[in-house]
């Protein structure tokens, strides 16, 4: 018992440790961001990284271009940066003139950005409880918020590995990166993920799951289609109250 409780004092002690450098970085990061929604100086929390040539197809980000970025570093303290983020790394790249810099995303409660397409709303995964499905650090986009569901999506890289065949002169000669996304109802503290909307994977949807397939089949819902993915989750929302 005495063995048990002094592991568990180790561990606390570490845990406690990890959140005072956790915390002294981000003030860190604060005081060099500056005020008034610029970068005034580096960063401790970010570092130069070097240029390197693409060695597959495809990158690992999930902006393509370098975009005017609000991050969210604790509190509510809001910046400006161009940036884009790294998926696989969970880092985001700033542009600083001709310098590039990297953000630890750990430090990063959320950040939203807009593009020709639209507005991005994403949320730090620590502010949601612990998903099975999506264990480590990373972020989840908002795409749509009820009153008592939401809808989340998080993005994953997928490494497609170099299939070119000599004899046939047919496929890649280098792999390929792709960045995928996975879709999360989220309602009552838990995650089901919506794989597809086949009737097997409606359970998501408990006892409206009929009503639900109904609204897909009416309305030619497609699951590769984040806005009739909102319209549902919409419709869902209506149903539950």
């Amino acid at each position: 018992m005495k063995r048990i409780s002094l592991t568990i004092l180790f561990v606390a002690t570490l845990q406690n440790l990890f959140a005072q450098e956790d915390a002294l970085r981000v003030k860190d990061v604060q005081r060099s961001l500056g005020s008034a929604g610029s970068i005034s100086t580096i960063p401790t929390g970010m570092r130069t990284i070097p240029l390197k040539p693409e060695e597959m197809k495809g990158d690992f980000y999930l902006n393509k271009e370098f975009e005017d970025m609000i991050v969210v570093i604790a509190e509510q303290d809001q910046y400006q940066v161009s940036a884009k983020y790294n998926v696989q790394n969970n880092v985001f790249v700033v542009q600083r003139g001709n310098d590039l810099n990297s953000l630890d995303g750990k430090l990063v409660q959320a950040f939203t950005y807009a593009d020709d397409l639209g507005k991005y709303n994403f949320l730090n995964s620590a502010r949601y409880p612990f998903n099975p499905m999506e264990a480590s650090p990373g972020f989840y986009e908002i795409l749509f918020k009820g009153e008592k569901s939401q809808l989340l999506s998080r993005a994953r890289i997928q490494i497609v590995e170099a299939n070119y065949n000599v004899a046939l002169d047919v496929g890649d000669r280098a792999g390929r990166i792709e960045v995928i996304k996975r879709y999360y109802v989220y309602q009552d503290g838990m995650f089901s993920e919506l794989r597809s909307l086949k009737r097997k994977h409606l359970n998501v949807f408990g006892n409206k799951a009929n009503e639900m397939q109904r609204f897909i089949r009416d309305n030619k819902i497609q699951h590769n289609n984040e806005n009739d993915l909102i319209r549902l989750m919409s419709r869902y929302e209506e149903v539950i109250q």
